[in-house]
């Protein structure tokens, strides 16, 4: 089974994320989610979900760009599990 997932837009606010950092924040945000994704077998969970638009649970961190996308990619798995489930 494989998943697709496209994601056209990530909001973050809140957070200073510059052009410098964007590229080690996409990066570390898709490593995450393929990761979670995978681990959390949402993959099973019901074929051809389609949503327009998810609000995830927010996330405090102030650690760095890498550590930021990781948890907002676990927010955005958490979130879309919960969503392709009901």
């Amino acid at each position: 089974m494989s998943v697709k997932l496209h994601i056209e837009r990530v909001v973050v606010h809140g957070a200073r994320i510059g052009d410098a950092q964007r590229g080690e924040f996409v990066r570390a945000l898709t490593d995450e989610l393929a990761r979670l994704i995978g681990d959390r077998r949402l993959a099973d969970a019901r074929s051809g979900a389609s949503l327009a638009r998810l609000t995830a649970p927010a996330v405090r961190t102030d650690a760095g760009t890498a550590r930021l996308a990781r948890a907002v990619a676990g927010s955005v798995a958490t979130a879309l599990g919960r969503e392709i489930r009901r």
